[in-house]
């Protein structure tokens, strides 16, 4: 009997021994896994990103901007990357004012404009674009501008209710002063000002045309409102600016040939 408790004993000993050994083998599990989460070995990003907008100009708010009726407004809008890891970001306003509202960068704007897919911009970096609106209205408008944001290596979509902002105005140097800045409505000439918006578009080839009229009717035109008709018999001469331009010749031998770029009133 006393032998028989004696390996009892030593059995309860051992099964104590492998229960300890095992407690400490899971225990030493659980310390790794927790160190390793301290170190951040994975991280985990969540929320949504986007484009942040902003403007020294202090009209420019909620990232709207009004504008009078029949006038032009020149803005800076920047927008930056606010969020905490690289992201693809676009920039665009609503389709939800009048066509006779046109939204242009102008040739000095410091960056490319972005396209539907967007640019990938750094955590903080910034873009600046100068910005010329065109409200051809009766009436003020609001234009409401928007950014969309996506991981870097993913594609970006973009708003179904959204419009890029067009191409690049043309600069166009104002007119003489002997000159009348005048737009052809489809049946006549009328007037306009070199600061309209409607007095050329070279994206859709309308032309900016001026004309000199004769000294007896010339203070007449100076004085008289956007729309009114020149008269062809009143007109002396009638000017177009060209804007600057470049072209290709391919050659035979696979060649290129490139044009000079030139400019000037015609």
């Amino acid at each position: 009997m006393k032998k028989r408790r004696k390996f009892e004993k030593s059995y309860l000993i051992v099964l104590g021994i492998i229960s300890l050994f095992l407690l400490v083998g899971y225990s030493s599990y659980a310390l790794f896994t927790v160190k390793k989460e301290n170190k951040e070995a994975i991280r985990i990003v969540t929320g949504t990103l986007t484009g942040t907008l902003t403007s020294e100009d202090s009209a420019f708010q909620d990232n709207k901007i009004t504008v009078d009726a029949n006038t032009k407004k020149e803005i800076t809008i920047t927008l930056t990357n606010n969020n905490s890891i690289q992201a693809k970001l676009n920039f665009y306003y609503l389709d939800n004012i009048s066509e006779k509202v046109h939204i242009n960068y102008y040739k000095d704007t410091p960056n490319k404009p972005p396209t539907k897919e967007g640019i990938i911009l750094d955590q903080g970096i910034s873009e600046s674009y100068h910005l010329r609106i065109y409200n051809l209205t009766n009436s003020s408008v609001t234009v409401e501008f928007r950014s969309d944001g996506g991981l870097a290596n993913k594609e970006l979509a973009f708003s179904k209710n959204g419009r890029l902002i067009e191409g690049i105005v043309v600069e166009v140097e104002e007119p003489a002063t002997n000159m009348i800045p005048v737009v052809y409505d489809g049946s006549k000439w009328v007037k306009t000002s070199y600061n309209q918006g409607n007095w050329y578009d070279y994206d859709k080839q309308e032309w900016a045309n001026a004309v000199t009229v004769t000294s007896g009717t010339r203070a007449n035109y100076q004085k008289a409102s956007n729309g009114t008709e020149v008269k062809m018999d009143d007109i002396l001469q009638m000017w177009v600016w060209i804007p600057r331009y470049s072209y290709t010749i391919k050659s035979e031998n696979g060649q290129d040939y490139y044009g000079k770029k030139e400019e000037g009133r015609g």
